[in-house]
């Protein structure tokens, strides 16, 4: 007999040195997310990645449709999708996870019939970088009526920090009441690369607060806190200065009988008070015999007073008095006496009149100061031979003064009155009028407004980015002893400094004269951190004043790259590829969102793993990328996922080759051509035979029994080759499943003629044999080469045997 020793040299194909083998049968669940931290927006993410692995740990494949029940125990920061399900053969599927509007953290359960449950955490967090808000920020937000400040709108990210803007973004502004506040441009623009502008308001003359909105397609609303406060007591009393109160009738020499009526409006402490609309004042005199005047004046809104006239008629005897009442509804009543005589004598002396008193310090000018000549007697007289000059002048300059220093009293006229100009400074000063031949008068007139006691650091923006830019980050604000803002009626420098130059550096900052507050810029370093900063003043009537505010600066987001992968991958079918999560994070490892289109690329350290490098693209607004590996074999590599100004990630990947194995051989390899050889397929997956898979069967050099059949519950398939000559024929098994796709299996068989004499079997058969390659490909990729050693064998035999041994025959 011939006994045929076969010996196969193998090497799996597509398996690095190395690479861990699996048991195969699934034994647990495994969950990986990825990542894992998602924003929390509300959106849905393919994050959970649901796996199989075997009793020592490594990924393996199902080896029946498996369903995996899934649970969130806290949905009202994540809801993961009910079930999963891993298809046979597949190592693995992702589910959905929707986060929520609220971060957290929430345990993810999955469970499976036969097979251990298992738990992850998913944890949600506010993603940084990308504009979504606005914010806007008045400077100051208490401001007296008639003031004015400024608005700084700025781009921000969901998490509150500065965010810079991707493209032009045109603001749209409004203002919640145009009474209270009022703004000076309806849009505003930021620039593409910018996250702040700034914007200028005014107030009105109604004391309350208003709101300004700010709005931008695409982005969140911002709307002022706190809101704006105008400062300004509501008139509450009209106070009547008559100008003067002493008056010539209308007898030669007197030209001129008629007089002024000074109308204010003040508080209930006599301070000024502006109208907050137009207000109307009834005019009464008690003797239309002697003094007439208009029935009612109007005080127009934003002003303190309205200037009526009266007229002084003749009397038989003289003289006459009056008594002027001014009264309007929710206001307290005032009024004043006047006295009327005939012009007698000639003036000898001056009488001054300041109205209204007290004025505001504002820097505008009022028709408040009349000068009137009286007689040796105390009566009002006039001049007769010409105009009387009068020199007015005011003792603190900086309190107050005249726009002309001189007056002149027309002839035949009793009286005449000028203007003062206000300062910014809150004080008092003494009004002289002068004049030849004539006694001079002196009258005080005060004026009313805030005295600036401290100076106040805020920060406008608390968080900078990191970014070595200029950005207008804090305001420096006056105000006085009730923390009341105040006007400054000189420049005001202020000293700023930085406890850390490297983090910040401000410079010192004036604020002007007739203002409350500035806007000062900070320039920031590249390295994040925190640093006090402090303002001091010294020039202030309180002393040395100092305030202090800390800023903090971060890296702008995005500032790096993470990847997540499972460590250890089965190799996958040609149908199936794992996935690579990748994401942009900020400093602190959170989510942070692409400001633009941002692209990266992926590198392998092992080329026999994955071959080439590929690229993955953030879109604007994305923060979370999901990437297909391609891989080759089963071994070990190391991912470096790279992007320009972005610290790079590295994770190591192990993959396992995939559990099957298919193998065909034929019994026996050789045949004579009147003989049969059984051709025989294994299908054997992750350890148990594979039932199911469909074969198609190819022969060459001969015919099988048939062309197509399934393997059975042990994984087996078995077809009959027949030989149409000597030679090698061989039968090809197509194997094709939906659990590991296609593969092909070859066996080849030695061919005999019945013919052949013993020597030529031998002689034939061995140089048939070695001048052959019969190649099998078995499950896994195992190429064999069998070598054949014919020996031949004597034992007992029967003489026909022997005969037919000695013949030639075998």
């Amino acid at each position: 007999m011939a006994l045929f020793v076969v010996i196969l040299l193998f090497s799996p194909l597509g398996v690095a040195s190395g690479a861990p083998q699996s048991s195969g049968t699934p034994f647990s669940i495994a969950l990986t997310i990825l990542p894992q931290k998602l924003p929390a927006d509300g959106n849905v993410y393919p994050a959970v990645l649901v796996s199989l692995i075997d009793s020592a740990g490594l990924p393996t494949i199902a080896l029946n449709d498996t369903t995996v029940l899934l649970t969130s125990s806290l949905e009202s920061v994540g809801r993961v999708q009910s079930s999963a399900v891993i298809a046979v053969g597949r190592a693995f599927t992702a589910a959905n996870f929707t986060t929520t509007s609220a971060p957290g953290t929430t345990v993810i359960t999955a469970t499976a019939a036969g097979i251990r449950t298992v738990s992850a955490t998913v944890t949600t967090v506010v993603a940084t970088g990308y504009p979504t808000h606005l914010s806007i920020i008045a400077l100051p937000d208490t401001v007296p009526a008639r003031g004015s400040g400024r608005l700084e709108i700025e781009l921000q990210d969901d998490l509150g920090l500065p965010a810079k803007a991707i493209s032009d973004t045109t603001v749209s502004l409004f203002s919640s009441n145009t009474k209270v506040l009022n703004l000076t441009q309806s849009t505003a623009l930021i620039a593409s690369g910018e996250f702040v502008q700034l914007a200028d308001y005014t107030t009105g003359l109604v004391p309350g607060s208003a709101s300004v909105t700010a709005s931008a397609s695409g982005f969140a609303s911002g709307v002022t806190i706190p809101p704006v406060t105008v400062l300004g007591l509501a008139p509450l009393a009209l106070k009547l200065f008559a100008q003067p109160d002493k008056i010539v009738q209308c007898v030669l020499p007197a030209t001129s009988c008629t007089g002024r009526l000074v109308i204010a409006l003040t508080d209930l402490l006599g301070d000024p008070a502006r109208a907050q609309r137009d207000i109307t004042v009834q005019v009464r005199s008690s003797n239309n015999t002697a003094i007439t005047a208009p029935s009612s004046a109007i005080i127009k809104a934003g002003n303190i007073s309205v200037v009526s006239s009266y007229t002084a008629l003749t009397t038989a005897s003289g003289s006459g008095q009056a008594v002027i009442a001014v009264s309007s509804p929710g206001l307290k009543s005032d009024f004043s006496t006047i006295y009327t005589n005939k012009p007698v004598g000639l003036p000898t002396q001056l009488a001054l009149f300041v109205g209204p008193n007290p004025l505001p310090a504002d820097h505008h000018s009022y028709s408040s100061v009349e000068v009137s000549l009286l007689n040796s007697a105390g009566q009002p007289t006039v001049s007769q031979s010409g105009g009387t000059s009068v020199t007015l002048t005011s003792s603190v300059v900086g309190v107050g003064n005249f726009s002309s220093i001189l007056l002149t009293v027309l002839s035949g006229s009793n009286f005449q009155a000028t203007s003062f100009t206000s300062t910014f400074v809150v004080g008092a000063t003494d009004l002289t009028a002068t004049g030849q031949n004539l006694l001079p008068i002196q009258r005080q007139v005060t004026t009313f407004g805030s005295v600036p006691s401290k100076v106040v650091l805020k920060a406008i923006t608390p968080t900078l980015p990191a970014d070595g830019s200029t950005h207008p980050a804090l305001e420096v604000v006056l105000q006085d002893s009730a923390n009341a803002p105040a006007i400054t009626p000189t420049a005001i420098h202020v000293n700023i400094s930085s406890s850390q130059r490297g983090i910040v550096k401000v410079a010192s900052a004036t604020i002007g004269a007739g203002q409350t507050f500035a806007i000062v810029n900070v320039d920031t370093g590249t390295v994040a951190g925190t640093t006090s900063v402090t303002a001091l003043v010294s020039t202030l009537t309180s002393g040395i004043t100092i305030s202090t505010v800390i800023l903090q600066t971060v890296l702008p987001a995005p500032s790096s790259l993470a990847a997540f992968a499972p460590a250890k991958i089965v190799l996958p079918t040609a149908k199936e590829h794992p996935f690579l999560a990748l994401q942009l994070q900020d400093s602190g490892g959170n989510p942070a969102r692409a400001r633009v289109r941002t692209n990266a690329t992926v590198t392998s350290s092992n080329t026999t793993v994955i071959s080439k490098p590929f690229k993955i693209t953030f879109k604007g607004g994305q923060d979370y990328v999901l990437a297909q590996l391609n891989l080759l074999a089963a071994g070990t590599t190391q991912l470096t996922v790279s992007s320009e100004g972005l610290a790079a990630a590295v994770i190591p990947i192990t993959v396992v080759p995939y559990p099957l194995q298919a193998t065909l051989f034929a019994s026996p390899p050789s045949i004579f051509t009147n003989q049969t050889s059984n051709v025989i397929a294994n299908v054997v997956l992750a350890g148990k035979g594979f039932p199911g898979a469909k074969i198609g069967w190819l022969v060459h050099s001969g015919s099988i029994s048939s062309l197509n059949s399934t393997t059975d519950k042990g994984g087996s398939a078995l077809v009959t080759f027949s030989p149409k000559a000597p030679g090698v024929g061989s039968v090809t098994a197509v194997i094709s499943s939906g659990a590991f796709g296609v593969r092909n299996l070859t066996a080849t068989i030695a061919v005999l003629s019945t013919s052949s004499t013993s020597k030529s079997f031998t002689t034939s058969l061995t140089q048939l044999l070695f001048s052959f390659p019969y190649v099998l490909i078995l499950g896994g990729g195992i190429v064999a080469i069998v070598a054949v050693a014919i020996l031949r064998i004597r034992g007992r035999r029967t003489g026909a045997e022997i005969a037919a041994d000695e013949a030639g025959l075998e």
